[in-house]
């Protein structure tokens, strides 16, 4: 007989014996076995000790939700009661690939102690159907498995809650279906749900078109178990088309920053990253790749929910100003970039007001203002030799006021009353004044000097300068 556990329906049970006589007609479907997913496993009814351990079997699938890609006891009771599988040849090669399940077979058959932690793992859907088997079934082939899966839906348009419900009511003991009304509007809205309903310590937002290598948790979660500093612990990742095609990783985005940060396994103080990186741009592109501490994300508030394309990035810089980062460059992550994603179809007006209220954000909490106003101080126009000093001031403010556009008076007054907000715009003028002393244009260069005086007025230098054009041969002393 074939023994099918009682969640499953009739017309399930008919597939399952027409998959067997079609794939294994020497199966005699009439010899005392158990179904698995796929597989049929034929026992010797004589073994004395296969009431024990099905029934263990039994007691552990139905507590922890065993799934059909995470096969630890299934491997135990093979090897120990001489279990046959009967299938064909693929899977019986996947069953028997006894290695790489050997942390959760130890954690499941006693010779081993489970992990303490608690994984959620958060998949948020929006029309992602296409994607969600193969999505689905690498977060249920990892070898840590997570404790908990909650699927989420956005009010998907194409057959997205059909499959996710499939899922759910194949393991329900492991997943959870929440499907919104109406549409969110923001990714990060249900980023928030689904960490309100996480009873997990760590969280890994697997978006629903991305896939994940088998040993990403398995990698990442002794991160965050090893150091309780650590908030945040992710991956390199690698960039997929639509039908998977490798388009390499996002180590080009990163190496124009430093080119050595990114190539070796790392741990940093967290308000560092921010003020050296994230300053710049969101290092952390892929928010699959990452799995975060529950508590690192308390008292966020609603603030990244008000964003639609950079409100990962504003999740990672609020998380470290309190929280450590820790880094490895195993590529455990593929991101899926094609035409329906959200960076697919990202408008740039959009986008760039969103980073730079995560740039203000950080400038605000962290001290990187002298940092930034020497970024404004470089993107000045080049000297020329006819430019008028006035030029170079209104450049100056039109960035420094793009720079602090959006602040409310209460974060704008505080850096504008700054003594030294002014002082990278001294320092050009005076650099331009030389250029013009240089050329001979004293005239010039004592207007450039009187200027920079202007906005510092305890330069001597300046001052020495500027005398100077009237004798040039001052100039040395």
């Amino acid at each position: 007989q074939i023994v099918f556990w009682d969640r499953d329906t009739a017309e399930s049970m008919n597939a399952t014996i027409g998959f067997f006589r079609s794939l294994a007609p020497e199966v005699d479907l009439k010899k005392p076995g158990f179904y698995f997913e796929n597989t049929v496993f034929a026992y010797d009814p004589q073994n004395e000790s296969y009431q024990k351990q099905s029934t263990e079997f039994w007691e552990i699938y139905t507590k922890e939700a065993i799934t059909y890609r995470d096969q630890p006891l299934w491997n135990f009771l093979l090897l120990k009661n001489s279990f046959v599988p009967v299938t064909h040849d693929p899977l019986k090669e996947m069953f028997y690939r006894v290695g790489r399940f050997g942390k959760m077979r130890k954690a499941y058959t006693g010779d081993g102690n489970t992990p303490k932690t608690k994984i959620t793992c958060i998949v948020p859907n929006y029309n992602h159907a296409r994607f969600l088997p193969e999505r689905l079934d690498s977060i249920l082939a990892q070898t840590r498995m997570p404790d908990e899966i909650i699927l989420l839906d956005d009010q998907s348009s194409d057959n997205s809650c059909e499959i996710l419900k499939g899922y759910a009511e194949r393991f329900p003991l492991l997943i959870s279906c929440h499907f919104n009304e109406e549409n969110s509007g923001s990714p990060f809205k249900q980023w928030a749900k689904g960490i309100e309903l996480a009873h997990g310590d760590f969280i890994w937002i697997a978006e629903s078109d991305d896939v994940a290598d088998p040993r990403l948790l398995e990698t990442l979660a002794p991160m965050l178990e090893a150091n309780p500093k650590v908030g945040i612990a992710y991956c390199q990742s690698r960039k997929i088309g639509d039908l998977g095609e490798d388009l390499g990783d996002y180590h080009y985005l990163t190496e124009k920053l430093d080119a050595d940060h990114w190539s070796s396994a790392y741990s940093n103080d967290g308000r560092d990253e921010c003020a050296k990186y994230l300053i710049r741009m969101n290092t952390i592109a892929n928010a699959s790749a990452v799995l975060f501490r529950k508590a690192a994300y308390e008292n966020m508030g609603d603030e990244p929910s008000r964003f639609r394309l950079c409100g990962d990035w504003l999740v990672w810089v609020r998380m470290l100003e309190k929280f450590d980062i820790a880094y490895t460059p195993e590529k455990l992550s593929s991101f899926r970039y094609h035409e329906s994603s959200v960076r697919g179809t990202t408008q740039e007006e959009k986008y760039l007001d969103e980073s730079r209220r995560v740039r203000q954000h950080i400038m605000c909490h962290f001290d990187v203002l002298d940092q930034e106003l020497n970024i404004v101080q470089r993107s000045l126009p080049e000297f020329d030799a006819d430019m008028q000093p006035q030029v170079i001031i209104e450049a100056y403010e039109e960035k420094l006021n793009d720079l602090f556009k959006g602040l409310s008076e209460e974060k704008l007054n505080p850096l504008r009353e700054d003594k030294n907000i002014h002082l990278p715009l001294a320092q050009r003028l005076l650099d331009y004044g030389n250029k013009s002393f240089s050329a001979k244009k004293f005239k010039l260069a004592r207007q450039y000097y009187a200027a920079s005086l202007r906005y510092d007025r305890l330069r001597l230098k300046a001052i020495g300068y500027a005398m100077s054009t009237y004798a040039p041969w001052c100039r040395s002393v």
